[in-house]
Order: C-alpha cells, then structure tokens, then sequence
C-alpha cells in the first residue's frame, strides 16, 4: 500500500548521510508516476563486487577473511543499534556486498525497525520478516524482545549464521526441506560447524552465536569475547599446533 511504501521509504531515507561505516549510503528516495503506474525507489551508491552468498560459491579465502566479515559486521550492526536505535533484521550473506577490495557493505535496509517503536512493515508484530533460514528462534516465533539486548541477540544470530556459511561452505540447514522441516531444525536442531582450517575460538565463537536462547547467546557471546577472536594471529609452527590441526582434519574428515 501507498502509506506503508511511503514510510518506508522514509524511514530509509533517514539513513542519508549516516557516517556509519560498512552499511550502503542513501542518497534519495521516494515515488513517482509513469504510464499510469507508481514506481516507488530507494537511491543507493552502486557497490562494484559480489554478493558474499556468490562469493561463497566462486572464491578461495582463508580465516583472515571470516574474520574481517565477523569485524565488519559487529561493528556496523552495534553502531546501528547504539548510534540510530535500528535493528537491520536481515542480515544473511545476500544481503552484504564483497566489493573489488575485498571490504565488506551491508546492504538491504527494507525491514529494518526503530527499537521500541511499532513497525509498519509487519503492523501486527506477528507475521515473520527478513528471511527464514536466518532467523533466530526467538524472531520466527515472534516473542523477540524490543530491546537494544533483544535485538543485539538476533544481530549476533544472523551474523553467526553467516560465519557457519563461510566457515563450511553451505547454508546453514540446506538441507532441511521442505519448509516445516526448517522451521523444526531452526527451533531444535544444533548445527555441526568444523574446519580443520579454522581456529578452535572462531569455531567456538561461532556456535555460541547460534545459541537458541537469546539470553543465553548475548550471555555467551560478549563484545569482549568478539575483540579477543579478533586479534587471532593462527599460527600453525611447533610440532603442538600443527598436531592440533591433524586432530581437527581427522574430526572434519569423519564427520
């Protein structure tokens, strides 16, 4: 409807100027008329690069770079919460941009939500947003607390969702179909996350940020927690690391 398009175009336009780094720059929006039709649009900067799902597929990249996502990501989802009081509510590997340089963009600001105002993107607060197989427990059932820690756990969710795809390679629960069997995975199942490539304090890090609870995962997962995975500098050159690596490709290779 006109309202609804029309407010939402404005709250994204709100975001004009935002000096937030690594989220898409707003430049204009609005709606306009042509052969009896109304086209509504947002004006974005054009990001040259790939979406992360496709980078995913296409490219080689190595723990440096699963790192600098989570990086980029906290940062950019803590300074929306903080600095604009605004949860993003889908954050997924299509919706953030790999550009030339290998930096990262969050993009997609359709369903984002002022933290403690009524969204009208979704009036009732009961029909689901964002995207499925992304959503936290607490979010698909819609008993998600309107709070800077309410949201902050669905944040620290959906980024960990996307560290599970860089990590292995596939979505998370691709193979959980058809939808009710998602739908039960996402309430129930615990994903296997292993790489012998990948540094026990990511791995860790990243299955707590898929905790089910919400209480439990801003808990678990601490802005501290996020800086010390942060300055992991692997290295893999006495006789007891690279024999960890072993054990981690044996585990990997079994399961």
């Amino acid at each position: 409807g006109h309202e609804i398009q029309t407010k939402r175009i404005k709250q994204e336009i709100a975001l004009k100027n935002h000096n937030i780094d690594n989220l898409v720059k707003i430049y204009d929006g609005g709606y306009t008329r042509l052969d009896s039709q109304t086209y509504y649009f947002i004006v974005m900067e054009l990001i040259d690069g790939i979406n992360l799902k496709d980078f995913i597929i296409s490219n080689s990249y190595d723990q440096d770079f699963i790192i600098k996502v989570l990086e980029k990501l906290t940062a950019t989802t803590e300074q929306l919460l903080t600095k604009k009081q605004i949860a993003h509510r889908d954050i997924k590997p299509e919706n953030i941009m790999v550009d030339n340089n290998k930096d990262i963009i969050l993009m997609d600001l359709g369903v984002l939500k002022l933290i403690g105002v009524k969204s009208f993107s979704d009036e009732e607060e009961k029909s689901f947003v964002g995207t499925l197989r992304y959503a936290p427990p607490e979010f698909l059932l819609r008993t998600e607390e309107d709070t800077i820690d309410g949201w902050r756990a669905i944040n620290l969710y959906q980024i960990g969702a996307t560290l599970h795809d860089l990590i292995m390679k596939k979505e998370l629960f691709y193979d959980k179909i058809p939808y009710t069997n998602l739908v039960i995975a996402i309430k129930d199942d615990i994903p296997n996350i292993s790489n012998y490539n990948i540094s026990f304090e990511l791995l860790q890090l990243t299955k707590d940020m898929l905790a089910k609870d919400w209480k439990t995962r801003i808990m678990l997962v601490t802005i501290k927690r996020i800086q010390d995975v942060l300055s992991i500098k692997p290295t893999l050159d006495n006789p007891l690391d690279q024999g960890i690596k072993e054990i981690f490709k044996i585990r990997s290779e079994h399961e």
